[in-house]
């Protein structure tokens, strides 16, 4: 039976074939249901969304937009209806608010920060806030370890979590060195992701040295086991200027394009979609508007 499958160590291949078929007809008879998707088009598509189960790893260096993106996805999902829970350990939920306000007005962020806003914005402002007055959108400001996390998960019960981010978080217990701490978060994280059935993001920074150069799993922070436990990897990464003229070059953007996107002090953006356990890995592009901290479609 399925109960036996939560209880046992050891299940038969004709109860775990039981399982999967209920499982796969369940998903059919919710196939419009997008809950879990990133509202990222291109990434739905390649991705299906965030699944249940799974542990899925956004990396790249600071100031490109880790933070900006998880906030998209979050908001996102909860407006599909679903309980996200946002762990942010950088920014104050003021801040956090700030953004949305930004993302959704088209005011720029620093105009809103400083309250410089004609009457017109004021208005904008309200209504957007008004609209993002969620009660299924939990900040979690308190949470410095993965067992902080997990109370919370019992308590709140969200369908999704996303962490803001892994090099912020502390172990439970003390080890050697740091990345037997990442492993032990990690290893911790991915099976919450089994014990809740839930799908968890985190936001995790890039080694030094990949700094200027395309990332690639090898360049995860601090630990081979970011890898090795997230079922999905997905990176951003601002192509240099030699990058971007063979985008040009093979025909991908016209040189126009790229001019428009520097013109308005936006940013080509690519999401490298480095590890996906159930699916095609490969790159595409984003434009990430700084002073909207959100990103939209990369046009041809």
């Amino acid at each position: 039976s399925i109960e036996s499958i939560e209880e046992d160590d050891i299940i038969t291949l004709k109860d775990a074939m039981l399982e999967a078929t209920i499982i796969l007809q369940e998903r059919a008879e919710h196939k419009d249901d997008k809950a879990y998707y990133t509202g990222i088009e291109r990434l739905d598509v390649v991705t299906a969304g965030l699944h249940e189960e799974e542990l899925t790893t956004i990396a790249a260096r600071p100031g490109v937009g880790k933070t900006a993106i998880a906030m998209q996805i979050a908001l996102n999902v909860s407006g599909n209806g679903e309980k996200v829970m946002f762990a942010s350990l950088e920014m104050s939920s003021v801040q956090l608010c700030q953004r949305i306000l930004a993302g959704y007005t088209g005011i720029d962020g620093n105009k809103i920060r400083r309250g410089d806003l004609d009457s017109e914005e004021w208005k904008k402002t309200f209504n957007v806030a008004e609209k993002f007055r969620r009660e299924n959108f939990l900040l979690d400001k308190t949470s410095r370890n993965v067992q902080n996390v997990r109370t919370k998960i019992r308590k709140y019960k969200p369908d999704l979590v996303i962490i803001d981010y892994l090099q912020l978080l502390k172990p439970a217990g003390r080890y050697q060195s740091r990345e037997q701490e990442v492993a032990s978060m990690t290893g911790e994280l991915k099976r919450m992701t089994l014990e809740f059935k839930i799908p968890i993001v985190i936001l995790s920074q890039l080694n030094r040295n990949a700094q200027g150069n395309k990332p690639s799993l090898a360049d995860l922070r601090e630990s081979g086991a970011i890898e090795q436990d997230s079922d999905n990897v997905f990176f951003l990464h601002e192509p240099t200027s030699k990058e971007i003229e063979k985008l040009v070059d093979d025909g991908i953007y016209p040189i126009e394009y790229i001019q428009k996107v520097k013109e308005r002090e936006d940013r080509l953006t690519q999401i490298i979609i480095g590890k996906q356990r159930n699916g095609p890995v490969g790159t595409f592009e984003m434009v990430y508007v700084p002073r909207l901290m959100r990103f939209i479609p990369g046009g041809r």
